[in-house]
């Protein structure tokens, strides 16, 4: 549209006023595509501002946004591949920092609702449990007590993991 307006009445004011208001439409629509993670169609506007709008003034800000969501989306994408290898490696709340509950958190704190790291959270809790039984059965009390400890911590300040009391 910007093109046509621009060949067919190149250097009217009614055709800038147009070219405006399509460049501030566009970026609007740019933004709230950011902001609801549709980074392709995002990227998709920015790219045509960029073509055919090259000089408008927010289009520094809008690049700079889209490479900023691309960044963090990167980011979670990453820590959940590494909380789900350390969920499949034992991994399950220690070592803390590089555990599967650890690293699974991290990413809910920047996507809340990211349903695999939910699910490697509340598996590695379930697996920590498990494999506490299982050192109690096997005589190992001081391996199945940090675990328990550990996983009480965790409950303590994480309520919306339901695990049962008596299980601890």
């Amino acid at each position: 549209l910007i093109r046509s307006l621009k060949q067919i009445v190149p250097e009217s004011s009614f055709a800038e006023e147009k070219i405006g208001l399509i460049r501030e439409e566009t970026a609007g629509q740019a933004r709230l595509m950011i902001r609801a993670g549709d980074l392709e169609a995002a990227r998709t506007l920015v790219q045509q501002l960029d073509t055919y709008s090259p000089d408008y003034s927010e289009l520094g800000a809008l690049t700079e946004s889209l490479k900023s969501q691309e960044a963090a989306v990167a980011e979670v994408n990453t820590t959940v591949a590494k909380a789900e290898a350390a969920l499949a490696s034992g991994h399950y709340i220690v070592p803390f920092n590089e555990s599967a509950f650890s690293l699974s958190n991290r990413v809910l704190k920047l996507a809340p609702n990211h349903q695999r790291a939910q699910s490697v959270r509340r598996d590695s809790v379930a697996r920590a449990l498990v494999e506490a039984k299982g050192w109690t059965a096997d005589g190992k009390y001081d391996e199945a007590r940090q675990v328990y400890l550990a996983v009480s911590q965790i409950l303590g300040t994480h309520k919306d993991l339901l695990v049962s009391a008596r299980e601890i």
